[in-house]
């Protein structure tokens, strides 16, 4: 039930200095309307910005950056009238919001990765000829042949992350990922102290498509876990892809438990970790 962003509609006229500070702004007008908002949306944009709106209907969109504070991204959305500009913005809805998305994640590595666990990183390196990025405190959970796991323990949270590779020798994987999964943590994620409780996924639709992970051809699941004696469970996203350099299958998964938290952020710095990942001649 995480949201992408959370959205705060604002009235143009006040638009104060307190609102100016947020780090992701979007500016929305057309040129057919008159009212004293629209006035006041007009005032954002220099004069050579709105004749190429009245002149180029192909233009609809263009951000800048640090206008009012720091850090700062505003994306401009404009059209000479409001059913065209609606026409644009759905079109276009997957870029709009990659377009923030990819911003939310470089700002993220910048703080996330500013200490690693280089070490940890070393032993997957020089253990299975994979990495990836590993921020200050995740610990090495397990390291098996085919099975990697690193996690973040907090009292009140977790974040976890884990492979699994095996050599390529079927593409059913990618006909059923969230089977595949569960092959995977009904094996390798079972509690300790209670053998017969382990990782499954909770019976709700799941969310699978085609992606380019890293520049491989990958499918992408997001969805929820649980524990199979439902004392626990939360979100995850995972990738399954080939890497053909090394003629290896990989699941690659990372999923957060906080209880009574939004996931969303949690689940968000998971993703940047996730997209670290190297293995064979991309580690040369």
């Amino acid at each position: 039930e995480e949201p992408y962003f959370t959205i705060r509609q604002i009235n143009p006229l006040k638009l104060n200095d307190i609102l100016k500070a947020a780090k992701n702004m979007i500016f929305v007008t057309t040129l057919d309307k008159r009212s004293s908002q629209s006035n006041a949306m007009r005032h954002f944009m220099t004069d050579e910005s709105l004749k190429r709106i009245q002149t180029d209907s192909s233009i609809y969109r263009f951000s800048n950056q640090d206008s009012y504070a720091k850090g700062q991204e505003i994306l401009h959305l404009f059209g000479q009238s409001q059913d065209q500009l609606i026409s644009k913005i759905i079109s276009n809805r997957t870029t709009l919001r990659n377009h923030f998305l990819t911003i939310e994640k470089q700002r993220i590595s910048e703080t996330l990765f500013k200490k690693e666990e280089k070490n940890v990183e070393r032993v997957l390196e020089n253990d299975h000829d994979f990495t990836f990025k590993i921020p200050y405190g995740f610990d090495l959970a397990k390291n098996e042949k085919d099975f990697v796991w690193v996690r973040f323990l907090d009292p009140e949270y977790e974040k976890n992350v884990f492979v699994y590779f095996a050599p390529y020798t079927s593409k059913e994987p990618f006909d059923d990922p969230v089977e595949f999964r569960e092959s995977i943590t009904s094996k390798k994620m079972r509690d300790v102290e209670k053998p017969d409780v382990y990782m499954t996924t909770q019976d709700v639709p799941h969310q699978v498509q085609e992606v380019n992970f890293n520049g491989k051809y990958a499918k992408e699941t997001r969805g929820l876990w649980k524990l199979s004696d439902i004392s626990g469970g939360g979100a995850f996203v995972s990738y399954v892809f080939v890497d053909e350099s090394q003629k290896r299958m990989y699941y690659l998964e990372g999923y957060a438990y906080a209880p009574s938290k939004d996931k969303r952020e949690f689940m968000r710095e998971i993703e940047v970790i996730l997209s670290t990942f190297k293995s064979g001649k991309e580690l040369k």
